[in-house]
């Protein structure tokens, strides 16, 4: 019988294969949004492979093996589902430069690099013709692909683990002196891994 890390070792093995027969289709924004989410997740199963009894760390790649999951399931529905994709990625770098300038600003402090960094993205985006998009709503892509329950279920659970809950601040490391949590909580990251693998068997991307 697999252990759990072997598991996920299987898990791995597979994605990776796929991702490298990725490589012998011709190239679109598609087939690459798709592998990367695909690398994406395999960084997330080496994570819990690293710290199999860091509950906080398997907490969040709990999380985002799930967005993983729906996300990849969601870009397969049509181009214009890519080109928001692509969008949000614009905006996302965007968002993180223009955060660190206004708090610098607010504080007296004038950043000239991040201002031309923004800049050279600003034109990136108009050069490629790439505008800016809204960032997925999860929880609507989960229920438009009648995964609502187990959204709801995943950030009830890694919420109060991730974030400065109340259990967390007032009984640090409670959930980590029970091994049935960090099981069952890497037992859900390889029931997520596994139907990532699977949606990746099953379709051309």
């Amino acid at each position: 019988m697999l252990s759990k890390i072997d598991d996920i070792d299987l898990q791995v093995v597979t994605l990776q294969k796929h991702c490298e027969e990725l490589g012998d289709f011709p190239s679109d924004e598609t087939l690459v949004a798709i592998k990367n989410l695909y690398l994406c997740a395999i960084q997330e199963a080496e994570r819990i492979k690293k710290s199999p009894q860091d509950i906080y760390t398997i907490a969040i790649s709990v999380r985002n093996l799930f967005e993983i999951n729906m996300i990849s399931l969601y870009l397969k529905r049509s181009d214009e589902i890519i080109n928001q994709w692509y969008g949000q990625l614009l905006k996302d770098v965007l968002d993180v430069q223009e955060g660190l300038i206004l708090l610098f600003s607010k504080h007296g402090v004038h950043n000239s690099n991040l201002e031309l960094a923004r800049e050279q993205t600003i034109n990136s985006g108009l050069r490629n013709g790439v505008a800016k998009s809204k960032p997925f709503n999860i929880k609507s892509i989960a229920k438009k692909l009648g995964w609502e329950e187990d959204y709801d279920a995943i950030y009830k659970l890694c919420s109060k683990i991730v974030h400065p809950s109340s259990v967390k601040v007032n009984l640090p490391n409670a959930f980590e002196k029970n091994d049935e949590y960090i099981g069952s909580l890497v037992h859900v990251a390889i029931h997520y891994m596994y139907l990532i693998v699977e949606g990746a068997k099953h379709k051309s991307v």
